[in-house]
């Protein structure tokens, strides 16, 4: 083929080959310009479904006009029998070549994932799903665009499907589930392979291994992948999230629409950036010159912890008890309703099936449910003037404080039954069957009643004094707990008691409201950030610098 004359098409090397293609480098004649001819593979030429399919990717991809799309030119066929399509010539390399040099660096990562988010939003308003996106399939040119090639997988929404019952095209690492399975796709699944690539970049290796394809595809359907943050440092946890929420198993549970993706992107690298900035400002400035938090809502703690809860810990259980997914969820309170602004608060169940919060209509406040697999919400009958509720480990029921006592109430029914005296600065139910909770100090009590113990002591603000001990969370194992020390907003710190010996520490001397997370994570409020640093819950100490992951969220004016 090379130095072959076809058409007006002068064939100058070859550039390489697919399953669907073989691409040279030509010179056109006649506009005197460097383009890329495709050409479906000899042996398939006699293929009329193949023929076809790759027609179908040139129409397909000659309506797409956008930056991030290799531009079309035109499609013919050689007196042979041969079909071949025109398409731009880009000076560069693929994103597999670049990902085999070295992880990339995170804003080049980023930058990449937004301008190939951008590239599908473009194709999927089109009605065109990609379904082969891979590294192989996107092109970084020297001047660093982005462009996505090869839409020879492509289905126009509505057209007859053009690939064979049963089989599964494409290369199987970047495959959604939905798509091994051999079931209908649509956009999700270019969405299920942006996360794949991301995944890949960020760590230089895939989250689904595997040495032949069907081990690959088990691990696909039946496994989760290491954490990102877990095999390289200095990657936010925030970012971590949108990778894994792209590759939820459920499609359902994944972003909608791609064109989201680019806006968390773009956040979270503005973010990073203003970061990047405040590090470097001298140390000199620091207490003078930082910004005042104002008080505004004292619910901080609870929207806080259902950041953590819908981040880091919604995991859903199928019924065989399989694998774990990360989903995002966002509820809308129902007309009239609004959080209660003295001590509202919103807790998630641990298996993400249900949802419990304070809302306020009428000058009334009680607590309400919501089933994330149902529509409505339902109210829990006694709890008038509850606050600050939290789940027990089998969702079954809720404890809460109203009128100065700790109390319980079953979601399935019944009068709300109180426990004892309680202060609603926070309450933990652990799965030995007892209620960590403040009053003053630390207390905990069996979740079905009894004489409270006393962890810790902390009574006032005095000169001698630490201040509260308050939003207690007992630690996997149920021999530690972790909770927070205030005396004011400006003097927070995270500490853990071992319950056996008494034996306190500070772990984090600037934040509070810390939880622990399945990640290995401590999350934690500060000065109107939300903060993530690793945690070794063997140590209890914390590893690691504290990356930002949000900004500008509110903070609990118990204090």
């Amino acid at each position: 083929m090379i130095n072959k004359v076809i058409f007006h098409f002068k064939i100058l090397e070859k550039l390489g080959e697919g399953g669907m293609g073989v691409v040279y480098k030509a010179h056109d004649t006649k506009l005197n310009r460097t383009v890329a001819l495709k050409f479906l593979p000899p042996e398939l030429t006699r293929d009329p479904e193949a023929k076809e399919r790759f027609i179908h990717e040139a129409r397909a991809a000659s309506a797409l006009r956008h930056n991030n799309i290799c531009t079309i030119h035109e499609v013919d066929e050689t007196e042979e029998g041969h079909v071949f399509i025109c398409m731009d010539h880009y000076e560069g390399m693929t994103l597999k070549e670049k990902i085999n040099e070295r992880p990339l660096k995170l804003e080049e990562a980023i930058d990449i994932s937004i301008q190939i988010s951008k590239g599908l939003a473009e194709a999927h308003q089109a009605g065109i799903i990609h379904r082969d996106i891979k590294p192989a399939n996107i092109i970084i040119t020297k001047k660093n665009e982005v462009k996505i090639l090869d839409f020879g997988l492509a289905k126009l929404t509505g057209q007859t499907k053009l690939t064979k019952v049963g089989s599964t095209l494409g290369t199987a690492a970047y495959m959604s589930p939905e798509q091994l399975k051999g079931n209908p796709v649509d956009h999700r699944t270019d969405l299920w392979a942006l996360g794949v690539m991301m995944y890949e970049m960020l760590t230089g290796q895939l989250p689904f291994k595997g040495d032949y394809e069907q081990a690959i595809t088990y691990a696909i359907l039946n496994e989760e992948p290491e954490p990102i943050t877990a095999l390289r440092t200095g990657i936010p946890v925030a970012l971590e999230g949108i990778v894994f929420k792209l590759m939820a198993k459920d499609p359902k549970q994944r972003y909608q629409h791609v064109d989201e993706v680019p806006v968390d992107l773009t956040v979270l690298k503005n973010n990073s950036e203003k970061y990047s900035k405040v590090k470097k400002t001298t140390k000199s400035s620091s207490r003078s010159k930082m910004v005042t938090w104002q008080i505004r809502v004292p619910w901080g703690v609870a929207f806080i912890s259902v950041l953590l809860i819908i981040i880091f810990q919604i995991e859903r259980k199928t019924p065989t008890d399989g694998p774990k997914q990360i989903i995002r969820y966002e509820k809308n309170l129902p007309e009239g309703f609004q959080l209660d602004s003295d001590g509202g608060s919103v807790a998630i169940s641990r298996d993400g099936s249900k949802i419990v919060y304070v809302a306020q209509k009428e000058n009334t406040s009680r607590l309400y449910l919501h089933n994330l697999d149902e529509y409505g919400t339902q109210p829990l009958v006694g709890t008038e003037g509850a606050s600050q509720p939290f789940f027990s480990p089998d969702g079954n029921w809720i404890g809460f404080y109203a009128e100065g006592k700790l109390k319980k109430v079953s979601l399935s029914g019944g009068t709300p039954r109180t426990l004892c005296d309680g202060s609603a600065w926070g309450g933990w139910w652990s799965d030995d069957n007892h209620i960590t909770f403040s009053n003053y100090g630390l207390m905990q009590i069996h979740s079905n009643g009894g004489t409270p113990k006393r962890i810790t002591d902390a009574w006032d603000f005095g000169p001698a004094q630490e201040g509260w001990h308050h939003f207690p969370q007992v630690l996997p194992g149920n021999s530690e707990v972790l909770y927070t020390i205030s005396h004011g907003l400006d003097n927070l710190r995270v500490a853990v008691v071992t319950l056996d010996t008494g034996k306190k520490q500070t772990i984090i001397k600037e934040g509070g409201y810390a939880r622990y997370v399945s990640t290995g994570h401590l999350i934690y409020a500060w000065r109107g950030n939300l903060w993530a640093v690793r945690f070794d819950i063997k140590s209890l100490q914390t590893t690691g610098p504290s990356i930002p992951i949000l900004e500008g969220i509110l903070m609990n004016s118990y204090s």
